[in-house]
């Protein structure tokens, strides 16, 4: 369903900005993971900060830009196990040009390196992936949408 729902975006509007999240693995699996997806000028791009180096743009560290392949990103592969991590949608904005939806996806996609964070990497203390969501968040506050409490990470300075 949440990929209909990209695919048919990516075919209405130009622009796009959405926060996903799934739940977070045992023993943490009272957290949720949270991650960006923008669609800028009909191109996907999903941005997350994971756990592990980005091997391909070490020079990105933890940040990593389509880590899974755009076609496969709603079901991500986990341990060997066969299982997948069910993606929820948990904020989206979308517009043409001159919109909201256009300047933060516009951001993002010439900013996303300049995480301040991008050398730092903490499962239980921070910051971690949900940090680098509500850093992006917090870069526009007429978005109303704040990271909910299990969302480890959010406040952290």
């Amino acid at each position: 369903m949440l990929e209909s729902l990209i695919q048919k975006s990516k075919q209405d509007w130009k622009y796009h900005f959405f926060v996903l999240y799934c739940w977070a693995l045992f023993p943490v699996n009272f957290a949720k993971h949270f991650w960006i997806v923008i669609i800028y000028e009909w191109e996907i791009y999903r941005l997350e900060v994971c756990h592990f180096k980005n091997r391909k743009n070490p020079e990105l560290w933890y940040i990593h830009l389509n880590l899974v392949k755009p076609r496969s990103w709603l079901k991500k592969y986990l341990r060997k196990t066969k299982k997948y991590r069910k993606p929820y949608l948990a904020y989206h904005i979308s517009w043409s040009k001159k919109s909201l939806a256009y300047k933060i996806s516009h951001f993002i996609k010439l900013n996303y390196k300049d995480y301040k964070y991008t050398q730092k990497y903490n499962l239980f203390i921070w910051p971690n992936c949900n940090t680098f969501v509500q850093y992006m968040l917090n870069r526009f506050p007429e978005i109303k949408f704040k990271l909910p409490r299990n969302a480890f990470g959010e406040n952290y300075n």
